[in-house]
């Protein structure tokens, strides 16, 4: 119920704030990723996860924020001048 939940909000959300929160989506989660280069947390023998209250995967921020970024580059570019 959650999810769907979480499904019905989110898709009431414009496509233009969308386009907007990918830059910083993304940039975020860079800096996160660098993050738990430096301070990252091993379970399991790997380090891939941040301890910042809780713990998270950088990695599952950036599954949303990379075809959102893409998706928001190939949107400012004409398809013709991007394969050329």
């Amino acid at each position: 119920m959650l999810g769907l939940t979480l499904m019905l909000i989110f898709s009431q959300i414009q496509s233009k704030t969308l386009r907007q929160w990918s830059i910083w989506l993304y940039t975020g989660g860079l800096v996160l990723l660098v993050l738990v280069l430096m301070i990252g947390v091993e379970k399991k023998g790997a380090t891939r996860w941040l301890n910042i209250g809780l713990h998270i995967q950088p990695s599952e921020i950036m599954k949303l924020a990379v075809p959102m970024m893409v998706a928001y580059y190939f949107s400012e570019k004409s398809v013709a001048a991007a394969f050329y």
